[in-house]
């Protein structure tokens, strides 16, 4: 639950949400690939963001479509092997 979640965690967990929705805009969940992922990744180093920052929004991806294949909405995470701030 979101609420579980320190200010942080849901500030993170926000603003990835916003950018996977603004970047994948008009497209379904299963017609994202590991390399959308890849360059959602790379869009994000793009802009500068701290590596730190990266890891954290690659990670709430990671989560998000995690929870995507556990409800069948999909059938793999693109976000799985993502990450090199890992």
């Amino acid at each position: 639950h979101a609420t579980d979640l320190n200010r942080s965690s849901q500030r993170i967990f926000s603003s990835t949400c916003r950018r996977l929705c603004e970047q994948f805009e008009g497209r379904e969940l299963r017609s994202i690939t590991v390399e959308d992922a890849e360059r959602f990744e790379e869009s994000l180093t793009a802009e500068g963001l701290a590596p730190r920052t990266i890891s954290r929004m690659i990670g709430a991806s990671r989560d998000m479509f995690r929870a995507a294949v556990r409800m069948g909405i999909i059938e793999a995470n693109p976000f799985q092997f993502c990450g090199s701030y890992r």
